[in-house]
């Protein structure tokens, strides 16, 4: 079976018939009895399985009664690359195609009667090569069913066997929301994964998972996110040299008893390309306090390989429903390690979080590799007060500079005041940086702080760190600038801090200086501090506010 990735398509495999057993098989459904209890007859054999060594040595015989599952044991020499036979289980007008690994020259597994009650013709298959779509029949045998309800199995495709995929948990019957899936695997990638789609009856939407291989191994617990019910789970692995066509290995069918609804964490191929380690925290049904402590780390090979693009994790969270906001975090890594907060700061309900690395293609893109639902307790909307992307208002060094420049002032409007008039006078312009576009993004109010240089956007996140650091609610706001009397097509920012109830203006990057050819001129000013709004407006086009 072969997968691809938003496709239900699969390629199949075809039996050719064995008219060489087709009259055995008939005679032998003609003498059994309708109870399965009549005279047991001997197993047909092919010329195939006698040119292949094939002993069936359990069952012995024919035409016997069991209640939907029985054994197969023997031995066969295949040839070196195939370690599988296929069992074909026709009855009640269906057929059921299963699977059975070979070790060596011994074969041994379970064969399942899932149609109900009654009669089944069952074939034992070997195939060429391994990967061929055509088998030939070893042996045929009649085998009755005296339990009348339709029953679910493990559903292994030849894939897995060729993989030399083993499981050593899955699921069974009903669950309770999650089931566990592990197991190991011969052929595969370091740092790819085993994905896992789930399917509620009835439904169309399926639901995608992924558990990581790692040194030969992989193991994640997968949710059923839709509520009570039965589950089609498909288990696939990842087709070597693709990064979104997989192979089918193994199907479920699972009945879900958990009455809750949820949305599952959603996984992207970079999740694991990059080496990202965040299994204990992306996890559905997540709540949090108005923040989340985001913590984890790279694989190490893949940290060192793709170091510079793995410098940090790019958050974004979105408040779900009406009105919806969305805000920006930034969290760095050291040495393959991070740890940080994602802030939900719009007030209590239901966010979403989307986690995002620097793009590998040496744009300035993020690359989106996880996405999950996260339910807001807190009763505070923080949105002005808290730190983002880029304002570090909770840092140290932020905080211990905030203080000097507030101590003795009494008033907010005194404190943001001398905020802005240290930010004016004391962060160089970067020509060179607004010419090339040289924005990073690591680009912070920490970072600003220590070069001492930076653009309109560098000189707001500054601002809004030192204010926030205070106490004071300030915010980030984008629009454009008019100059020379046209309006320049690069935008512009700079900060809105509340002082009294209402929304005072700053811009300490044009309260600076000016630029003069290709170099900064320091000159500092208090022009745009508290400015006229229609003084304002007149080189300044607000357009909105960003988080």
């Amino acid at each position: 079976m072969i997968f691809k990735i938003n496709s239900d398509k699969k390629i199949g495999y075809r039996v050719p018939g064995a008219a060489s057993l087709v009259v055995a098989v008939m005679l032998l459904i003609m003498l059994s009895l309708s109870a399965g209890c009549g005279q047991q007859q001997k197993i047909d054999r092919s010329r195939k399985a006698d040119s292949l060594s094939f002993q069936l040595t359990s069952p012995g015989r024919g035409n016997f009664a069991v209640d939907s599952v029985f054994e197969i044991k023997g031995t066969v020499e295949l040839p070196e690359e195939v370690n599988y036979l296929m069992v074909s289980v026709a009855g009640n007008g269906r057929t059921s195609k299963q699977f059975v690994g070979v070790e060596g020259s011994a074969f041994s597994g379970r064969v399942y009667l899932p149609f109900g009650k009654g009669t089944y013709e069952v074939s034992i298959l070997a195939a060429d090569s391994a990967d061929t779509e055509w088998f030939e029949s070893l042996a045929a045998f009649v085998v009755y069913n005296n339990n009348s309800e339709t029953v679910s199995f493990p559903e292994y495709s030849q894939v897995m066997f060729r993989k030399g995929l083993r499981f050593t948990a899955e699921p069974s019957g009903s669950v309770s929301g999650k089931f566990e899936l592990s197991g190991k695997i011969n052929d595969y990638e370091e740092n790819t994964a085993i994905l896992i789609r789930s399917q509620k009856a009835g439904e169309n939407e399926k639901f995608d998972q992924f558990a990581r291989i790692r040194g030969g191994e992989f193991r994640n617990t997968v949710y059923l996110p839709m509520g009570p019910g039965k589950y089609r789970v498909e288990v696939m692995v990842p087709k070597q040299g693709s990064e979104n066509l997989y192979l089918g290995v193994a199907g479920y069918d699972v009945e879900n008893t958990e009455a809750k609804v949820f949305a599952p964490v959603q996984f992207y191929h970079g999740y694991f390309r990059r080496g990202l380690l965040l299994d204990d925290f992306l996890r559905p049904g997540i709540s949090a306090d108005n923040q989340l402590v985001l913590e984890g780390s790279f694989v190490p090979e893949l940290y060192e390989k793709y170091r510079a693009e793995n410098s940090g994790l790019y958050i974004e969270t979105k408040k779900t429903g009406p009105g919806a906001e969305t805000a920006h975090d930034w969290v760095g890594v050291a040495e393959g390690r991070f740890k940080g907060n994602i802030w939900l700061r719009f007030g209590p309900g239901e966010y979403e979080v989307s986690i995002g690395l620097p793009s590998m293609d040496g744009s300035h893109d993020i690359t989106f590799v996880a996405k999950l639902q996260v339910a807001n307790t807190g009763a505070d909307d923080i949105r002005d007060l808290a730190p983002g992307r880029g304002i570090e208002s909770d840092h140290p060094d932020i905080i211990r500079l905030s203080r000097q420049l507030t101590e003795g002032k009494v008033s907010a409007r005194e404190k943001a005041k001398a905020i802005h008039d240290w930010v004016a006078g004391n962060i160089s312009y970067d020509v060179q940086k607004s010419v090339n576009l040289d924005f990073e993004a690591d680009d912070s109010a920490l970072k600003t702080l220590r070069t001492r240089e930076g653009v309109c956007q560098d000189f707001t996140f500054l601002s809004i760190a030192l204010a926030r650091a205070a106490g004071l609610e300030a915010r980030f706001v984008g629009g454009k600038t008019i100059e020379d009397g046209r309006i320049n097509p690069n935008g512009h920012g700079w900060t809105e801090v509340k002082i009294d109830g209402r929304w005072l203006v700053m811009d300490a990057t044009w309260d600076a200086g000016y630029i003069e050819g290709d170099r900064f001129v320091r000159e500092f000013s208090e022009k745009y501090f508290d400015p006229d709004p229609g003084e304002f407006a007149r080189d300044h086009i607000r357009e909105e506010i960003i988080y």
